[in-house]
């Protein structure tokens, strides 16, 4: 079973959004493999290379980062559907905020938005000088930059988590 007819049978009342994230764009497709919905210049290379000098990021350069970030999400808000869930295929996702998310029968793995949120305050407050914040999140500009993306997108358009598609149970 794909990660299409998975979200429809597990959200049935819900719009399934696939996820892609690339270097310089962060694409959202409506399911994997249907409309195209506004691809946005949130790519975790480009944001971590243009608003962080180095693997953890300052309290200002966070701030600028957050800035962009969200005036791009509130330019693709109008194009966001109603009823949306949020999917993707990229473990990275995870990876950046250092949790495990939670397994569902359903062959997806759910960071929810709280567990963002949490981990994105733990890089604010490591930008803002403490030491003992960094700890349990990767290092890198991508990573924090996948960290940032994630938190303003679950946050702004009001989502629950990002659902990750790890395959149907056996």
């Amino acid at each position: 079973m794909d990660a299409h007819h998975a979200a429809l049978r597990h959200w049935p009342t819900a719009t399934p959004v696939w996820l892609e994230l690339g270097a310089t764009t962060l694409n959202w497709r409506r399911a994997p493999d249907g409309e195209a919905l506004a691809p946005l210049p949130l790519g975790d290379a480009a944001v971590g290379a243009r608003f962080f000098a180095g693997d953890r990021p300052t309290a200002v350069e966070l701030e600028r980062g957050i800035d962009f970030v969200e005036d791009a999400l509130m330019a693709a808000l109008p194009h966001w559907p109603a009823g949306a869930v949020l999917l993707s295929g990229d473990a990275r996702w995870l990876a950046s905020t250092g949790l495990a998310g939670s397994n569902d029968t359903a062959g997806f793995t759910t960071v929810p938005t709280a567990a963002v949120e949490a981990a994105f305050q733990r890089l604010a407050s490591g930008a803002l000088g403490d030491a003992s914040a960094w700890r349990d999140l990767p290092p890198g500009r991508e990573a924090a930059a996948r960290l940032l993306v994630l938190r303003e997108t679950l946050h702004h358009l009001g989502l629950d988590g990002l659902h990750l598609w790890r395959g149907r149970p056996a």
